[in-house]
């Protein structure tokens, strides 16, 4: 469960280096707990240390990058690096290494969030190939796959576990450039209008029918019509999705081939429109209602989500980002399935869209996917 207090940043040399015992703490518990992180067991914290003071050195001379989760009463507890001393015909490639949250702080989405941070230290260092492995299998592996990393290959015996075990490696890559920030026409990107000021661009400025239009459209077209390559037409050719789950996506295609997998394999869920704000800078914020129709056939089963939309222009979005509400996700997902194993085993094959809320008639759609769908998929 992540916590609101969660902070991600990056540490100087002089931050880094009176970190060092909470760090050493951290390597130590994830050793202890079984982790593959290029120690065996027991690893004492003199050894520890010496990492760290290894590291900090690294920091020092601008040889990596060293992010830290923190919260409030517990300190730190996570952390990620990102080596970027690599040989000069790879200037724009890093290594990411010691991903490592301790135990105490584990399923709150503190991984998640600092390879997140770490994506934008790299951007930020002009570093666009991330390069990284993990133990075959793992938890480490899922949340790579989760979070849009792409496997090359696994190589088999390359370590050992704590206790001597001999263990694979899966090799994963992600190439973090956004292609949104390939020039426009007018010398602007996508994220020059998503972040004005960010990159000296000007506020833009669309008449405001014009976006309550192109959201509309939007919404009628994903949401409700359910249509996800009509949907994906509606981004420019060089979009960002940033997705804090799941993965960022570059580019139009990028999220076509994205989202249609996505949508099949969780064909019960729905979204239900609660409210929306658009202003003429071409910013719309919308909040929904992830929906589950209740397999008892009474009620449903919700988790809520925001939705930050830019507009480019000509009907169509040069930026989206969500966030969800994960706890809330996860405990649908569990009583969802819950349900299905007590009252109708196959109700996800049936796709109902029983309950539509209480908003405008365009965010309203049909009674089942099936209904809307039935040449196509039927």
């Amino acid at each position: 469960m992540t916590t609101a207090a969660l902070r991600i940043r990056r540490l100087d040399e002089r931050e880094a280096a009176a970190a060092v015992p909470a760090l050493a703490r951290i390597l130590v518990d994830c050793v202890d707990g079984g982790a593959s992180v290029g120690f065996l067991f027991p690893l004492a914290r003199d050894k520890a240390e010496a990492f760290w003071q290894r590291a900090v050195a690294g920091v020092a001379a601008g040889e990596r990058a060293l992010l830290v989760a923190e919260e409030p009463g517990e300190g730190i507890i996570g952390t990620v690096q990102l080596v970027w001393s690599l040989p000069e015909n790879q200037p724009h490639r890093a290594d990411v290494t010691k991903l490592l949250v301790h135990r105490r702080a584990r399923h709150r989405g503190v991984a998640a969030a600092l390879m997140h941070g770490l994506e934008q230290a790299a951007l930020a260092g002009e570093k666009t190939l991330l390069v990284l492995d993990t133990v075959t299998g793992a938890d480490a592996e899922r949340l790579y796959l989760r979070l849009g990393w792409q496997p090359v290959g696994v190589i088999p015996g390359y370590a050992l576990m704590p206790d001597g075990a001999p263990c694979s490696t899966t090799v994963f890559f992600r190439n973090v450039a956004p292609s949104s920030r390939a020039a426009r026409e007018d010398g602007t990107s996508p994220l020059d209008l998503a972040l004005p000021g960010l990159y000296n661009s000007p506020m833009p400025s669309w008449p405001i029918a014009e976006v309550e239009e192109a959201f509309r459209n939007y919404w009628r077209t994903g949401a409700v019509g359910e249509n996800w390559d009509a949907w994906a037409d509606l981004f420019t050719e060089d979009a960002l999705y940033v997705e804090h789950v799941l993965g960022n996506r570059n580019g139009r295609e990028e999220i076509r081939q994205w989202i249609k997998p996505i949508m099949a394999q969780y064909g019960e869920l729905y979204t239900v429109y609660e409210w929306h704000l658009a202003d003429p800078s071409g910013r719309v914020v919308v909040y929904m209602q992830n929906r589950r129709d209740h397999p008892s056939g009474h009620g449903v089963l919700d988790f809520p989500g925001i939705t930050i939309l830019q507009y480019a222009g000509g009907g169509k979005w040069c930026l989206e980002e969500d966030y969800w509400a994960m706890p809330a996700a996860m405990r649908a997902t569990e009583d969802y399935a819950a349900a299905r194993a007590k009252h109708d085993p196959a109700h996800n094959e049936k796709r109902t869209r029983g309950d539509w809320g209480n908003g405008p008639d365009w965010t309203r759609g049909a009674a089942t996917y099936w209904a809307a769908h039935p040449k196509i998929d039927a």
